[in-house]
Formats: structure tokens, sequence, C-alpha cells
């Protein structure tokens, strides 16, 4: 199943959907961007495996945002 990580969470309490923390190693998920994968995790477990990331780049003009507020990167 394809979904938006917003599914994880209800899937999840219906028992749809198994967690795959013991699998992790042998489906890759070590081997894959670690946020990425943390994105999926819902209380605790990690119910899913990011299908592709996205970047995202801000900009401001500085004439009018004078401090820009802090990005996060991993």
């Amino acid at each position: 199943m394809i979904g938006p990580k917003d599914w994880i969470g209800e899937l999840a309490q219906a028992g749809l959907i198994t967690p795959l923390d013991d699998l992790s190693a042998q489906i890759g998920l070590d081997q894959l961007n670690q946020p990425a994968v943390d994105a999926n995790k819902f209380q605790g477990q990690t119910w899913a495996f990011p299908e592709s990331t996205e970047a995202v780049a801000s900009g401001n003009n500085k004439d009018l945002v004078k401090t820009p507020p802090r990005i996060l990167t991993s």
C-alpha cells in the first residue's frame, strides 16, 4: 500500500498494519535516510518505510526579513 504517513496512526490503531521494527535490518530500513524513516513512526514504532523523499529550499528577502527563521537540517 502506498499512502501518506498521516494514515499510519489510524491504520495502526485499527490493527490493519504491523510495525516493521523487528524486520528493520532485513528490509533495509537501516540503509535509508534516518529522518525519513523516523517520520514513519507512531507511538515509538516504525510502521512504514519512505517510498521517496522531497527536498525543499527556502529563501528570504533581507530587506523584508531581517532575521530569517532557523532552518533545521539533518
